[in-house]
This record gives C-alpha cells, sequence and structure tokens, in this order.
C-alpha cells in the first residue's frame, strides 16, 4: 500500500492524532508520547508493503503503538532497576571503605585495654569464640 495523494495524506494525519492520544493517555508527557508515535510511523512505514487488507491500516497502527508503549515501560524498568542496583553497589562499596578504616584502629585500642579484657576481645572478636 503507498500513501497517495491528500486523501492518504489526509488518513495519515486523522491516525496520527488518533495514535498521539492514544499514546498520550499511557505515558508521562507529550514529548514521550510524540516520541513514540514517531517510532509507531517509522515502523509503519518500513512494513507497509506487509498489510495485506488497507481497511487495518488503523488497527495494525494501534497494535504496533501498544507493542511500543510496553517496550518503553520495559526499558524504563529496567534503566530503574540498574540505576537503583548501582547506587545500591555504591553505597556497599563505600561502607567497606570505612570498615577497612575503622579496624585499622583496632590493634592500637586492644594495646590499651587491660591484659584480661584484650585477650577476651581478641578470642571473641578476631578468633570468633563463644562470647559464653
Amino acid at each position: 500500500m503507498k500513501v497517495p495523494d491528500d486523501a492518504g495524506q489526509r488518513l495519515w494525519r486523522e491516525l496520527r492524532g488518533a495514535l498521539l492520544r492514544f499514546t498520550r493517555s499511557r505515558v508521562p508527557s507529550q514529548e514521550i508520547a510524540e516520541d513514540i508515535v514517531h517510532d509507531v510511523f517509522v515502523k509503519m512505514t518500513k512494513r507497509i508493503d506487509t498489510l495485506k487488507d488497507e481497511e487495518r491500516l488503523q488497527s495494525w497502527g494501534f497494535r504496533i503503538a501498544r507493542n511500543a508503549i510496553a517496550d518503553y515501560y520495559r526499558k524504563k524498568k529496567s534503566t530503574t532497576q540498574l540505576s537503583e542496583q548501582i547506587e545500591w553497589e555504591d553505597e556497599a562499596s563505600q561502607e567497606n571503605n570505612y570498615n577497612d578504616e575503622v579496624a585499622s584502629w583496632l590493634p592500637r585500642f586492644l594495646a590499651e585495654l587491660p591484659d584480661s579484657d584484650r585477650e577476651i576481645l581478641r578470642k571473641v572478636e578476631i578468633e570468633g569464640a563463644s562470647q559464653k
């Protein structure tokens, strides 16, 4: 199917308006909706020769739009999960740095304790002996 003359152009404009309203009601902003509809038209233009029944142009466009919206949310979800994982890993690595720093103070503090207390801490905290 080709997109001919003024009637064809009018059909594409009407379809674009309907797809934009449909998409905008399902995504957070007008800009995102316009990007998705643009992608839908690119896909439709590339595969227009696979459309067997011209009467199904609108339903075909809406099906592509639904899939594009789902792809948008799928991509957004994976990006959000990845950024949360990166933040968590950064926090964990910072905690490890603090642990190393605090551990470096331990010998000095142990040296200042009385012999009996130092021996108990060494056995419990370093050797893993029971506190009993």
